[in-house]
């Protein structure tokens, strides 16, 4: 059976728990865990501790939370895993949360070969930084409010990680998912414009 990867497990970070006001002085807590993942009954937080509770009616979670000194003033939170790893993120191993060393998971690039990974990451920077299908499509215009230098960058590094790549025919499914996202990157690319034409003139 293949192991399962960390882009497909549940997660909890606790750098977004920070930005929402969660690792506050005073105890937080919530019925609403549908972004945790859907294993989470409740969940209550302060500065120093995090206590989860499960659908399936299990003894709750509490996993502490420590903070460390910025080099530039503040402090950054950090789980302490039951292992006693210091982690930013724990993921949920179907009976707990724990960290990616505990839960045994492994990276998507992991279970590729060498035109795997370039593809893997070719893929990544075309639909999360140029909103376009992936490859063999052809690259699009430099986004709006994009650095033309970071533009240039991402076409070099693009041309590097398809060279030699081959051509591979998509299952209707995933077809049908390239073309959806393709057209969700043309409404992006047009609201963007709208909201350019909208800016007033200096």
């Amino acid at each position: 059976m293949a192991r399962a990867t960390v882009e497909t497990t549940p997660r909890i970070e606790v750098q977004r728990l920070a930005r929402l006001g969660y690792l506050t002085n005073r105890l937080f807590g919530t019925k609403d865990g549908v972004w945790f993942g859907a294993s989470i009954d409740y969940l209550c937080a302060d500065r120093w501790h995090l206590e989860l509770g499960f659908q399936h009616q299990g003894p709750p979670q509490r996993i502490p939370i420590v903070w460390s000194r910025c080099h530039y003033g503040g402090a950054r939170p950090w789980f302490r895993c039951s292992c006693g790893k210091r982690v930013g993120v724990l993921f949920w191993n179907g009976f707990d949360y724990r960290c990616r060393v505990c839960c045994g998971l492994l990276y998507e690039s992991q279970r590729c070969g060498n035109s795997g990974r370039r593809r893997l990451r070719s893929t990544r920077i075309r639909q999360g930084r140029l909103h376009c299908r992936e490859y063999p499509a052809p690259i699009p215009r430099r986004p709006y409010r994009m650095h033309k230098r970071t533009y240039d960058q991402l076409v070099a590094e693009l041309e590097a990680l398809e060279r030699g790549l081959k051509r591979v025919v998509r299952p209707a499914s995933r077809r049908k998912l390239s073309e959806e996202l393709d057209r969700a990157a043309l409404e992006y690319q047009a609201s963007l414009k709208k909201r350019r034409k909208a800016l007033p003139m200096r």
